[in-house]
C-alpha cells in the first residue's frame, strides 16, 4: 500500500479513463485554448490593431491562466519522471529512457521547455510588456504543437 508521501505526490486520477480523456488531455485542451487567446491579442498588437496598455491589459488574465495550466503540466511531467524511476515498473522506465535518450529526445526537452516557459508570465514585467509576451506565446506556440509529432513519431519507433 502507498505511504502517505506517495499519495501526495501522485498525479490525481484521470477524471474520465473510461472516454480517454485524462488529465493531461484537459490540460492540454486548457493551455491550448489560453495559448489561442494570448496569440490573437498579441497578434493584433504586432498587427496594431490595438495599443500596447491596452493589449497588455487584455492579455494579462489570460496569461496568468497560462502560467497556472502551465505549473500543472510540469507538476505531471514531474511526477510522470518521478513514477518511471521509483515505482520499479520496468516499462516506464524504459519509455522514459528512450523519450530522454532516443533519436527524438531534443523534441522531448523541447516540449518540456514549452510547458514549463509560461511560468515566466507570473512576473508582473513579463506580462505587461508585449515584446516579450508575444514572443514567448509564438516560441511556446509553436513548440507545443511538436506534441502530435512526438507522440507520433514514438508509436511509429515503437512498431518492429
Amino acid at each position: 500500500m502507498p505511504g502517505p508521501l506517495f499519495r501526495i505526490l501522485a498525479p490525481p486520477p484521470a477524471p474520465c479513463s473510461k472516454s480517454g480523456v485524462n488529465f493531461y488531455s484537459a490540460a492540454g485542451f486548457l493551455f491550448t485554448g489560453l495559448l489561442w487567446i494570448a496569440l490573437g491579442i498579441s497578434i493584433s498588437w504586432c498587427f496594431r490593431r490595438i495599443d500596447e496598455a491596452t493589449a497588455s491589459r487584455l492579455a494579462a488574465p489570460f496569461l496568468i491562466g497560462l502560467a497556472t495550466c502551465s505549473l500543472a503540466v510540469t507538476y505531471g511531467f514531474a511526477m510522470e519522471l518521478f513514477v518511471a524511476n521509483y515505482s520499479g515498473a520496468k516499462y516506464e522506465l524504459e519509455a522514459l529512457q528512450f523519450r530522454l535518450s532516443g533519436p527524438y529526445a531534443w523534441f522531448y526537452g523541447l516540449q518540456l521547455a514549452a510547458n514549463a516557459a509560461p511560468v515566466a508570465f507570473l512576473v508582473p514585467a513579463v506580462r505587461r510588456s508585449m515584446r516579450w509576451t508575444t514572443g514567448l506565446t509564438i516560441a511556446v506556440f509553436l513548440a507545443a504543437h511538436l506534441t502530435t509529432f512526438i507522440t507520433l513519431a514514438h508509436i511509429g519507433a515503437a512498431q518492429p
